[in-house]
């Protein structure tokens, strides 16, 4: 596996380069939708740590609450003009056929009768768990409130499309980044196998907690090099395939790392 994963990481940035060189917009729309799915499923991860730390880890309420962020996330982009539009927009760069416009009247209908359902089944296993003595994290509860509504809210009720994008990026890389930094101080304290460079970046301390935020800031800065170069340059139209490429890597690799059910993360994340 370690020597496929370094050839598999250049194989993606070759195709990404050479989807932007020659405007194939099919790489965006997945890039787009990937990172619908990386959001919710980074929701769904961090609602089951709070409920594994609180010992509630049946698998019918690990399958409700993957449901209930399935659910809500789609409706959020479903019931949004300008996220759909977005969206169908891409579809159709890509060479898609036109969809009849009444698909998407029953579509949304449907979907927001499976969320109604999906919610009345979380909450009636909620009142059992708890008459049952098993009470889920608070904790869970209030990120699943703030998360679905902040997210409903970015992309429903905002006028600017862009604008809630951006807020909702900024609540959801927060979320990531301060866990992350927990979860490898924990790896390097507990002795787990890390490379050189994550044993000496992550230790609690304050000058090290500034050198990591200082790399995120870097790495995002990458973003307005990219838009200060020439529009139809080579050189941009690179660095655009490279950076798209690491984002779908981080969406891939992301979804090995918060499963509760793996030994090795319940050690790291203290359960």
């Amino acid at each position: 596996l370690h020597d496929v994963l370094p050839i598999s990481r250049l194989f993606l940035v070759a195709i990404c380069v050479w989807s932007v060189l020659y405007g194939l917009h099919g790489l965006i729309l997945v890039t787009v939708v990937w990172g619908i799915w990386h959001a919710l499923m980074q929701t769904h991860g961090f609602v089951r740590i709070y409920d594994a730390k609180a010992g509630m880890t049946d698998r019918r309420t690990a399958w409700l609450d993957f449901g209930m962020c399935l659910a809500w996330f789609g409706a959020a982009v479903i019931l949004s003009p300008a996220r759909l539009a977005m969206l169908l927009d891409l579809f159709y760069q890509s060479g898609a056929p036109l969809l009849p416009g009444e698909m998407f009247v029953g579509l949304r209908m449907a979907w927001l009768a499976g969320t109604l359902l999906i919610t009345l089944g979380f909450l009636t296993n909620l009142l059992w768990s708890w008459r049952k003595g098993v009470s889920p994290s608070p904790v869970k509860l209030l990120l699943m409130a703030v998360s679905f509504g902040f997210y409903w809210y970015t992309n429903v009720l905002t006028g600017s499309l862009l604008l809630g994008l951006a807020m909702f990026e900024l609540f959801h890389d927060v979320q990531y980044f301060a866990i992350g930094w927990a979860f490898n101080c924990n790896r390097v304290e507990k002795g787990a196998r890390v490379g050189a460079f994550v044993k000496f970046l992550f230790r609690r301390s304050g000058t090290l907690i500034g050198l990591y935020v200082g790399l995120i800031f870097a790495y995002g800065s990458l973003r307005y090099v990219e838009q200060g170069l020439l529009a139809e340059g080579t050189i941009r139209n690179v660095l655009t395939g490279v950076l798209a490429a690491s984002g779908l890597l981080h969406f891939y690799f992301d979804g090995f790392i918060w499963k509760v059910r793996q030994q090795s993360t319940r050690q790291s994340l203290g359960i």
